[in-house]
């Protein structure tokens, strides 16, 4: 109670300046709560500096001095952090694997006091008093992973109770999430419609002692709900239960409540930037006077990813995270497959890397007559009864010849026709292949297979 009083007192005597005029704390905050994603007014209330004055500034350091004197260097009253504060200098910034921009940092006293006050005018005083309390208690900096696939629209707004989500962004550049980094008009027709997933995480420590040279910053413990495994593992079991290559355009992270002690300056956005849920609308609008941007003919697809897809894609994760790890040529059939399923490539580009995952899914090497046993040991894994069996075989050894000959001989077209045909089908008998290998729990002995 005695911090969130102090932040509210100072919240009343502070003020900022934005829109070219001095604006009080209370003005700060409806504006930052009514401006859409992309508005001169909201950038110009992010970047707003606030004003406090010192006879109120001081008693709350002194509250954060006592709170804070386990990370406290006295000799040069610092204190070391991993939250983004305003007007601090940051000693390092990095995005880990998992699309985590982890913060190190010192600030003195006083200049977090302008932070905790700063965030206060976001959130209010109590909710940042409350998140102080949680941190110096050890709780981790809790914040949102964020993006945007490149594949797999969704209809509907998907959630995994451990802490994954799949949705559809808005049609309007007004309606994106405010934590999201600005882009371009370009860029923003791109995103628009687009899939987004979030997923859960966190770091810690939130507070730490400050290195003596300055440089040797305590590692950053950071998780996220799909760890052990990555990001990138789970975008690649979306892929195969969803049949499609999804994977990542861009990324950002929302640190919700936290961002505001940096003024609410969102995490850089970065990623390939590639999107293939082309077609979602032909007619775009664009108004001069708010900036915003608008799929007005929204055509979309039926939904490429389900919610028993979601469900299936987190249980298939750590059998596919495992045997991706310890099993070389099960990783090199799946990342074959995934990239096969790329819209980037060109017809004979995939039907070669589909050759190669089959290759490293139903071979044991390099020996031997490779088209016999690799469609004769497909059929026998994958079918039962002899005529299934035989035609599983003849398009392994038909797509087989065919991508062959377009390596020795050209004059393939896989983007059309039979060829297009015979390319889906063997796409969907080596993601078959792929699929039983994990829900089996390992992948046989083929010379075994072929004898049995």
């Amino acid at each position: 109670m005695v911090l969130s009083a102090l932040l509210a007192d100072a919240l009343a005597r502070s003020s900022c300046r934005f829109g070219g005029r001095t604006a009080t704390v209370d003005e700060l905050r409806g504006t930052l709560g009514e401006a859409h994603w992309g508005s001169n007014r909201l950038r110009d209330a992010l970047a707003a500096p606030l004003e406090v004055p010192d006879e109120v500034l001081e008693p709350l350091v002194g509250v954060l001095r006592q709170r804070l004197a386990a990370y406290l260097d006295v000799d040069t009253d610092r204190i070391g952090h991993s939250v983004d504060v305003i007007g601090q200098g940051h000693a390092s910034t990095r995005a880990n694997a998992d699309f985590a921009v982890e913060n190190q940092s010192t600030s003195t006293v006083s200049g977090f006091a302008v932070g905790l006050v700063r965030a206060a005018a976001a959130i209010g005083p109590m909710e940042a008093a409350r998140l102080m309390g949680g941190w110096l208690m050890g709780e981790p900096l809790r914040f949102k992973v964020c993006i945007v696939l490149g594949g797999g629209y969704v209809a509907e707004r998907l959630r995994l109770d451990a802490g994954v989500r799949l949705s559809a962004l808005p049609i309007s550049s007004d309606r994106l999430p405010k934590c999201m980094p600005g882009m371009d008009g370009n860029r923003v027709i791109g995103v628009l419609g687009q899939p987004l997933l979030e997923i859960e995480a966190s770091t810690r420590p939130v507070f730490f002692s400050p290195p003596v040279d300055g440089r040797s910053f305590p590692r950053l413990d950071s998780v996220t709900a799909l760890s052990p495994a990555s990001v990138d593992r789970f975008l690649l079991a979306l892929s195969l239960v969803s049949d499609r290559h999804v994977g990542m355009a861009w990324a950002w992270c929302d640190y919700g409540p936290g961002q505001w002690f940096s003024g609410g300056r969102a995490s850089a956005l970065w990623g390939p930037g590639v999107v293939s849920n082309r077609g979602l609308g032909r007619v775009w609008s664009y108004s001069l006077d708010t900036g915003v941007v608008r799929i007005d003919d929204l055509k979309t697809p039926g939904s490429h990813v389900s919610g028993k897809q979601l469900q299936r894609a987190w249980e298939i994760l750590p059998l596919l995270d495992q045997r991706h790890n310890d099993d070389a040529r099960f990783r090199i059939a799946v990342d074959r497959w995934y990239k096969s399923r790329s819209r980037l490539l060109s017809g004979i580009d995939r039907a070669l890397e589909l050759r190669i995952a089959l290759e490293a899914l139903f071979l044991d090497g390099a020996h031997g007559e490779l088209r016999f046993r690799l469609a004769t040991t497909g059929a026998r894994y994958l079918e039962v009864g002899l005529s299934e069996r035989r035609e599983v075989a003849k398009i392994l050894r038909d797509f087989y010849d065919r991508a062959s000959e377009a390596v020795h001989a050209g004059g393939v077209d896989f983007s059309r026709g039979d060829d297009a045909k015979l390319l889906r089908q063997a796409s969907r008998l080596c993601r078959r292949g792929i699929l039983k290998v994990l829900e089996e729990k390992y992948r046989p002995a083929w010379s075994d297979v072929l004898l049995s």
